[in-house]
């Protein structure tokens, strides 16, 4: 199998690993469809009920307006190698962990600014992975 799957056509394997990594990159979106709704209604929060004005409040938005952009940046990251997978499924993991501990029973367990605390943890997580693919693509390119 591995010898048929090495002397098969370029062609081939290439149109292979793309339709996996679309397949991966759109779990990658519809895993992240509750990030776009909730940094949706943050805007709208931030922006249409007042909460905007002040500048200690536009530095919590950028974490919560910048994480659905960097989500599906990384998830389209995806295309381009499966090695950038593994920190966007973390930074999701992060999402999603705390979005259960906000749920009964745990809400007093954790720290009381769990949504920033939440967000801060994946936005960062998604700059480092949107880093690494910026210094992969900019030597990849600096090689042509």
């Amino acid at each position: 199998m591995e010898n048929q799957l090495r002397n098969a056509p370029i062609r081939t394997r290439t149109l292979e690993g793309t339709l996996a990594r679309i397949g991966v990159v759109s779990l990658l979106v519809l895993l992240a469809l509750p990030v776009f709704y909730l940094g949706l209604l943050g805007i709208y929060a931030l922006f249409w009920l007042g909460d905007a004005i002040s500048p200690s409040s536009v530095l919590l938005s950028v974490p919560i307006i910048l994480t659905p952009v960097f989500v599906v940046l990384s998830a389209l990251g995806t295309l381009l190698s499966f090695r950038y997978v593994p920190m966007t499924v973390a930074a999701l993991a992060v999402f999603y962990l705390g979005w259960a501990f906000t749920i009964y029973p745990f809400p007093d367990l954790l720290p009381s600014p769990l949504f920033y605390w939440d967000q801060v943890t994946m936005f960062v997580i998604l700059c480092l992975n949107l880093a690494w693919i910026v210094w992969a693509l900019r030597r990849r390119l600096a090689l042509r």
